[in-house]
Parts: C-alpha cells; sequence; structure tokens
C-alpha cells in the first residue's frame, strides 16, 4: 500500500491523546459517562493478511498476537488489543445480524 504512519502522523512514532475538551463539537443531549471505555473489536475478513497489511500501514496498528487464522492488533506502545481479525475464507462484505460474543 502506498501510505505509511509516517504519512499519516509524520516523524513522531508515539501519538499523543488530545486534552479532553479540545477536541471535536461537543454533542447535545446525552453524554455517555467518561469511564465508558471502548473493547476489543472482533471482525471477520476474508483475507487475513491482506487486512493485516491494512490495519499496520494504513491504521498504524501492529500485531500483537495470532496464528494463522487470527490476529490481534494493538496501538504501537501498547499491549492493550483494539481489533483481533479473524480469517473466513469466502466472507463478503454484507453485514452479519447483530451478536454478542
Amino acid at each position: 500500500m502506498g501510505v505509511t504512519t509516517s504519512d499519516i502522523f509524520g516523524e513522531s512514532s508515539r501519538g499523543v491523546p488530545a486534552a479532553e475538551g479540545t477536541y471535536g463539537e461537543a454533542p447535545k443531549g446525552y453524554r455517555l459517562p467518561t469511564a465508558t471505555r471502548l473493547g476489543r473489536v472482533k471482525l471477520q475478513v476474508a483475507d487475513l493478511a491482506r487486512s493485516i497489511e491494512f490495519y499496520e500501514e494504513v491504521l498504524g496498528l501492529r500485531t500483537i498476537a495470532g496464528d494463522s487464522s487470527l490476529a490481534v492488533l494493538a496501538a504501537h506502545g501498547s499491549d492493550t488489543p483494539i481489533i483481533e481479525l479473524h480469517e473466513l475464507p469466502g466472507a463478503t462484505s454484507t453485514p452479519a445480524p447483530p451478536t454478542t460474543w
């Protein structure tokens, strides 16, 4: 792929989170509690190698665990899993019905 993490984030190898209240537009109405955190996202992909390349090269994540049909990715400088990719040959882009794992 033609885009690297340096293209996206510059030469710094470590991102710095924005200070609370310095980004975006405050939504009207309900806000999630500040203690709310996003858990690991699990995705089924048709081609694991291609998906790993995308998440590493374009989004700047790194693989921290996996095998021939599974990859667990995290941000650089962290071992907290963000995305778990499960290869399912023949998977399509048709959304699956909602489920809780």
